[in-house]
């Protein structure tokens, strides 16, 4: 019955959902206004979500920068403070014992 009730306010110009009438006009504009604010909710949907892939990708590009310039600090600290530069510490301090073994020892005072 609610069919047949559908179809005869369908053709009277008129839409029936459940106890609601609504006019076949106010139904298209309806339905045309949700259909163009879902596009424009998919279209910022979209532009946030190829924001957050630019703001990941930076992140990562920003990360590995990071690593890199890491990696070239230790090497250049090694390469300053390194292996060499302890060995010749040890070698300074040896020479500096050496040195202390050389000297005389103070004269006493009589």
């Amino acid at each position: 019955m609610n069919q047949a009730r559908f179809f005869v306010e369908k053709a009277a110009g008129f839409l029936c959902f459940g106890n609601n009438i609504i006019p076949m006009d106010a139904a298209h504009d309806d339905l045309t206004a949700l259909r163009s604010a879902l596009e424009q909710a998919q279209a910022r949907a979209a532009a946030a979500e190829a924001e957050a892939a630019r703001a990941v990708a930076q992140i990562s590009s920003t990360e590995a920068l990071i690593a890199s310039l890491r990696l070239e600090i230790a090497k250049l600290r090694r390469e300053i403070y390194g292996q060499r530069s302890e060995r010749k510490a040890r070698l300074l301090e040896q020479m500096e014992l050496q040195l202390e073994n050389l000297r005389p020892p103070p004269a006493r005072m009589n």
